[in-house]
């Protein structure tokens, strides 16, 4: 069985840095690469479809589009996952926020790999979430289990205003979002800092996001 990986990043050099590197340097082959979220959806499918006999890894940017707070790699990974669990995803970002972290591993993500980290062990990476198993970067790991017990105490309610927090959004956009009143939001708000330690958002953004 034939392992492939495709690849899902907006800036071209690394897109073709990382593809050149992992043909030369492992036994995994390019089926692929994509720079925006919906180009990824149509040529995943098509290659899904034709090779469901291979193993299949995605390695996807978390932002797509160059623009600041923009999430819609982990959309991709979210619809990926809901499409074919059996498509293995590592989350591969700028971003080492422990917050953001969780986030990719909630919406289907099978492991995460920062920019920084090494070629080496993003192919462990690889390997890794291809027998089933869940990896994120070996020294991001004790921040997210850090993260993992600051909002463990959290309500689903004050969870869902928690990852809008993080992703910038302010009381009004929360509210609407939510579909509840801004008060709550606000109230939601002081019972996260109660029971994660912070002090406002600039703490919370800082710490968990």
């Amino acid at each position: 069985m034939g392992k492939k990986f495709f690849i899902v990043e907006d800036h071209s050099l690394m897109r073709y840095g990382i593809a050149t590197w992992i043909n030369e340097n492992s036994d995994w082959e390019c089926a692929g690469m994509a720079q925006n979220k919906s180009e990824a959806m149509e040529k995943i499918k098509n290659i899904f479809e034709e090779n469901k006999e291979t193993a299949f890894v995605v390695i996807a940017d978390i932002t797509l589009d160059a623009q600041e707070y923009d999430y819609s790699g982990l959309e991709l990974i979210k619809d990926l996952y809901a499409y074919a669990p059996d498509i293995k995803t590592i989350c591969f970002s700028m971003y080492k926020n422990p917050g953001v972290i969780q986030m990719a591993l909630n919406n289907g993500a099978s492991g995460f790999m920062s920019k920084t980290g090494s070629e080496e062990e993003l192919l462990e990476c690889m390997e890794a979430v291809l027998k089933g198993n869940k990896y994120v970067e070996k020294n991001l790991n004790s921040s997210v289990e850090t993260y993992v017990q600051a909002v463990s105490s959290l309500t689903k309610r004050e969870a869902a205003v928690l990852e809008l927090i993080l992703k910038h959004k302010n009381n009004g956009e929360i509210a609407r979002v939510l579909n509840i009143q801004k008060r709550a939001v606000e109230s939601y708000t002081s019972r996260i800092y109660d029971k994660t330690g912070c002090k406002n958002r600039n703490d919370l953004i800082t710490f968990l996001g």
